[in-house]
């Protein structure tokens, strides 16, 4: 994904993804961490562009900053 983002000036990108083994895992009493939380690299600022490789299936959540 490539984009501009008319009137929001950034300087970094910094991102979080839910993880987990399979799409269908859901957190539960017998396996609390089954889907979690983890940094995410795959965004970066090129020019004044917001470049971001995002993998398939993914909820990610981008700070821009």
């Amino acid at each position: 994904l490539k984009t501009q983002i008319p009137g929001i000036k950034f300087k970094t990108v910094t991102g979080q993804i839910l993880t987990s083994q399979k799409l269908t895992d859901i957190n539960s009493f017998e396996k609390p961490d089954a889907v979690k939380i983890a940094a995410f690299a795959g965004a970066k600022k090129a020019g004044e562009e917001l470049v971001v490789d995002l993998p398939a299936q993914s909820v990610v959540v981008l700070e821009l900053k």
